[in-house]
């Protein structure tokens, strides 16, 4: 048994009977060069552990740079009363999470601004909501996808925005080299998209209400 899951399978013991690993995901140190862990429990609750360098493990700026056991991160200060994660993902040293509220919350490096704070720095420290997304009425974000160095979110109304490195056009855009806040974005008359993914090679793909796919 391999490191990583032996740490995700002592985890789980320790979790009450009532809760269990929603997800998980690694970034592993083969494609990253960093092997960083995540998990979300049944009940909301996130717990990190590994590679820490850029504060993935919400621990601080002065903190160890490699978490060995799994951390439970406190959202509790951070959220407002009965508000529950129900989704997390990760890019190579930053971290989102969607709650069912439809807010964003997101740490860690972010020095393109991947975090969708606004402004560029080297670690978010703590959860931080992402206030810069623009949203109309009876709007909400309904999905989130993160890549390497940037990030993804799909509302409830086909609306797609996308924040941080565009260094190969990863915001779909031309005119930036990173956009520090989510930016939407319209593929032409196919203003309402359906859902989105991110591949492991950062290529991000989009599908809209007409069928149509779009890679980029």
């Amino acid at each position: 048994m391999s490191l990583v899951n032996k740490e995700l399978f002592d985890l789980a013991n320790t979790l009450s009977l009532d809760e269990t690993i929603k997800k998980y995901i690694c970034i592993d140190e083969d494609e990253y060069q960093g092997r960083f862990n995540v998990a979300l429990t049944s009940k909301g609750n996130i717990y990190v552990w590994g590679d820490n360098k850029y504060n993935q493990c919400c621990l601080g700026a002065n903190a160890e740079e490699y978490i060995r056991d799994p951390i439970k991160i406190n959202m509790k200060d951070k959220c407002k009363k009965k508000e529950k994660v129900i989704n997390v993902v990760a890019g190579k040293r930053h971290c989102i999470v969607l709650t069912n509220h439809s807010n964003l919350y997101s740490w860690g490096h972010n020095i393109f601004g991947q975090c969708g704070l606004g402004f560029s720095s080297n670690i978010v420290e703590k959860p931080t909501m992402i206030r810069t997304i623009r949203l109309n009425k009876n709007e909400k974000i309904k999905r989130v996808c993160s890549g390497k160095f940037y990030s993804l979110a799909l509302t409830n109304l086909g609306t797609l925005f996308l924040w941080g490195s565009n260094k190969y056009r990863y915001c779909a855009i031309n005119f930036k080299k990173t956009c520090l806040k989510p930016t939407k974005i319209v593929f032409g008359n196919d203003k309402i998209i359906r859902d989105i993914a991110v591949t492991k090679y950062n290529n991000s793909v989009a599908l809209t209400s007409k069928g149509k796919v779009y890679c980029w």
